[in-house]
Order: structure tokens, then sequence, then C-alpha cells
């Protein structure tokens, strides 16, 4: 990722998203660049649910209906530290000054390099936004098993591991 950091055009913010989603609305970077406001913002970052052609059993656990339902007084909330989850690039934006001042670590060459960025810049002081707005449709059409599988993989990820292609992901 920080090779195609370099060679974007990009002044002060860097738009992650994953090749295989799809925002939810016309306003949706709009909607993510309304959140820097404050200087000890490092990014924003949306919900993840599923695309129409999604298994059984990511509609149930990515369903856009009970997300909505559970945040149906949060739209905007500070997040302070980080989980998993928090401040993926599936979909996000961060401060490029600050991607200037810390690369990712190419040593996450599995993944978890945003999360490893994130929680540098949390143990500053900085805070993370998560905006129901900037939520994105985005799914592999796994079944449980490699639910089950994905879940693991996503917990290993605390630590720096060389890449190697993920045999439970369909597409």
């Amino acid at each position: 990722m920080n090779f195609g950091v370099k060679q974007s055009l990009a002044e002060k913010y860097l738009v992650f998203l994953s090749g295989h989603s799809l925002p939810i609305s016309k306003t949706w970077l709009a909607d993510g660049l309304k959140n820097f406001t404050d200087d000890k913002i490092m990014g924003v970052y949306g919900f993840v649910w599923v695309l129409p052609d999604g298994s059984v059993w990511e509609k149930l656990i990515f369903n856009e209906y009970l997300c909505k339902l559970r945040n149906i007084f949060k739209k905007q909330i500070i997040i302070k530290q980080g989980a998993m989850g928090v401040m993926g690039f599936t979909n996000a934006i961060i401060r490029k000054d600050l991607w200037g001042k810390r690369n990712f670590n190419e040593e996450y060459g599995l993944g978890g390099e945003d999360g490893e960025w994130a929680n540098y810049w949390f143990q500053k002081g900085y805070q993370a936004i998560r905006d129901i707005k900037f939520s994105v449709y985005h799914s592999h059409g796994l079944d449980y098993k490699q639910l089950k599988q994905q879940w693991e993989h996503w917990r290993s990820l605390n630590r720096p591991q060389p890449f190697k292609p993920l045999d439970f992901r369909k597409k």
C-alpha cells in the first residue's frame, strides 16, 4: 500500500476502498470527509454490510438492517482505541500527513497493517470516527466454516506475517 500512496496525487486525505466493495450512497465520500473536524481525528471508517449475493451466514452476521437498528441514534461514534475492524481499509479515509510521518508496516504482508497503523496513532492520543454513512457493501460468499476461518485469520493479524493466499476465500 505504501507504493500506491506514494504514487497518488492526494494532498490531504487518503481513501481506501476494497476492489469489490460498493459505497452505500452517492454522497459516501463527502459523508466520510465531513468527519475531519478536529486535528486529533486520524481517520474515518464505516460498517461493512453484505452484498446481495452474499451467503446466508454473511447475511446474518453483516446485516445492514440490524446494524442500522442497533445504531439508530449513533450515526457517528468517536473511537479511542483499536479493536478488530477498527479503521479497516475495506473502507477508510486517513490523513496523509499522518501517513507521511509513519508509513504502513510492510511486514504485515498477510494483512493487519491498517490496524497496526491506527493503533500507533491511538497511542499518540488520536481518534477515529466510525460513521454509518461511510459504510460499504462487501462480502466473499463464505459459508459458516469459511467465515470461522476468516475470523481466526483476522484474530491472527495482531503480529506481522508474510503474504500467502487464503484458501477459504472464494472471491
